[in-house]
């Protein structure tokens, strides 16, 4: 069975990187030690970061508990 974050997860396209950027630097987590917490190496985060590769739904997922933060905090809303 599917939870809601599980859906919601998925269905996110935009990902807000300057707040993601924004939330590592406020509980002062680098891009090395996000990378190691998430099993990728730091030069696939970094691709990430700058748009060469998207973020998974899991791996959002992944990062917002670390962070302790809503997954929802990573979304964009380019409708406003």
């Amino acid at each position: 069975m599917t939870d809601r974050l599980d859906v919601r997860v998925n269905l996110v396209h935009k990902v807000d990187d300057g707040e993601l950027r924004a939330e590592m630097a406020r509980q002062r987590k680098s891009q090395a030690a996000l990378a190691v917490d998430l099993g990728i190496t730091q030069q696939s985060l970094s691709r990430k970061f700058s748009g060469g590769a998207p973020f998974t739904g899991p791996e959002l997922a992944k990062i917002a508990e670390l962070l302790g933060v809503d997954v929802s905090q990573f979304m964009r809303d380019d409708a406003a």
